[in-house]
């Protein structure tokens, strides 16, 4: 019992007498520290030995070591087809960076804190017995390092192209894709940062192929095989305004792929009808008149897409009649579209894709609609429900014989459309596809006063 006694009393005594001899030693350093302001023993940046340095020897050996590694020159060399170009560049112009502000801010902390004086004395006693160790964090921002290579995008590598249709005879076909190249900047920021403090001096930019993101394979699965289905309407083409709106819009249509499901908006495919755009005006339907509108005429464009559609037995979710009849079309088989009001939709029902095209001739415009032709074969028949007769209207005109016509009026219809749907040649359906009614206009006459 004693022995543990008098082995605890020497633990205390040795521990006190540590303490009394440090706390002297401390003191002294502290108040050097205090006045000359300068790192203990046993401090580092890397390999360098800070003992005994102020804080601004401190940064100055910094400073140095980061300018040395930011002024340290790379040259990048690319060669593509024979042509081989080489760029010099300072690892600062690639987006070298590092924490050095940060190192100096811990390295000061030694001497600038807030701790008390017996905490400042274990800090003191940690350093003296194992030392302190500071080193950089290094590092190259991808963004400004991409901006600074770019002055290799004067090579105008093949970028890739996308699988893609094409009417040939009135038939599709596939033009498979096109692979291309793309710089492989990754690849070159990886070995600039794993070597940036290194010897290696000369590094190369590869490129790498880029595979597009449409392919053959790709369409092949969309079920675009065959024609399904076509309609042709014919216009005026000494209307030189109207004719150029209609094969405007067809060749803005021209090509698009509807999936399963998806519903085809003609105002949303087709945009607004602007000068800009190149639209022209041209006589339009507006309230039972004929008025000058740009885009005028395109009503044809959506009406003969409409009869294709039809004819594909696609499901129609959006269609207006025109105010008055139009001479392209039978009566109910007309869709008559305005930007910002009416427009022309149809839903894809079907379980593949389908494929718009259209074409414009010298007085006509097609469209053909392409899918997996099936069994089916739809018919259409417009009837006549009811002949609304043009009005006579009686003017005064001095100018004119008595009897004679001023204007001739429209005879106006009510009509309606019907869709018969064949299987192998037997009816499997018939349905009313829209009932219409179409303005008449009054014929005006000359009377004597």
């Amino acid at each position: 019992m004693k022995k543990r006694l008098m082995l605890k009393k020497g633990i205390i005594f040795s521990i006190l007498l540590c303490f009394i001899y440090a706390l002297p030693s401390y003191a002294f350093s502290e108040a050097i520290n205090k006045k000359n302001k300068k790192l203990p023993k046993n401090v580092y940046f890397k390999e360098v030995d800070l003992s005994g340095k102020t804080i601004k020897d401190v940064e100055e050996i910094i400073d140095r070591e980061v300018e040395e590694i930011e002024n340290k020159k790379i040259n990048i060399c690319f060669s593509y087809n024979g042509d081989v170009q080489t760029h010099n560049f300072k690892l600062k112009d690639l987006g070298y960076y590092s924490n050095k502000e940060e190192v100096k801010n811990k390295i000061s902390l030694i001497l600038y804190n807030d701790l008390s004086p017996i905490e400042k004395l274990k800090e003191y006693i940690n350093i003296k017995k194992y030392g302190r160790k500071y080193d950089l964090n290094h590092g190259i921002d991808y963004e400004k390092f991409c901006k600074s290579i770019s002055v290799f995008d004067e090579f105008k590598l093949p970028k890739p192209q996308n699988a893609k249709y094409k009417c040939e005879d009135g038939k599709i076909i596939i033009i498979p894709e096109i692979y291309g190249y793309e710089f492989d900047k990754e690849k070159l920021y990886n070995q600039v940062c794993s070597n940036m403090l290194g010897d290696k001096r000369e590094f190369t930019l590869d490129y790498k192929t880029v595979k597009p993101k449409i392919t053959e394979e790709v369409l092949k699965k969309q079920g675009i095989k065959e024609k399904i289905a076509s309609y042709t309407t014919k216009f005026n083409s000494n209307n030189k305004s109207r004719s150029k709106n209609i094969r405007l819009a067809a060749s803005i249509i021209d090509g698009t792929i509807v999936a399963p499901g998806e519903v085809f908006s003609f105002n949303k495919v087709v945009g607004e009808r602007t000068k800009a755009r190149g639209f022209d005006e041209a006589g339009v339907y507006i309230n039972g008149n004929i008025e000058s509108e740009l885009g005028g005429g395109i009503c044809q464009v959506s009406s003969t897409l409409y009869n294709a559609v039809l004819l594909s037995d696609l499901e129609v979710v959006q269609r207006n009649n025109h105010s008055l009849t139009v001479n392209y079309v039978p009566l109910s088989r007309d869709a008559a579209v305005s930007w910002g009001s009416k427009d022309f939709k149809f839903r894809n029902n079907k379980d593949f894709y389908i494929y718009i095209h259209a074409e414009t001739g010298e007085n006509t415009i097609t469209f053909d609609l392409f899918g997996t032709k099936s069994n089916k074969k739809v018919e259409l028949i417009s009837k006549i429900i009811e002949r609304i007769d043009s009005p006579i209207k009686y003017v005064q005109d001095t100018n004119l014989k008595d009897g004679e016509i001023v204007k001739k009026g429209r005879t106006g219809y009510r009509s309606k459309l019907i869709k018969k749907v064949y299987e192998n040649g037997k009816l499997i359906r018939r349905e009313i596809v829209s009932q219409d009614k179409y303005m008449s206009t009054p014929t005006i006459i000359k009377q004597e006063e």
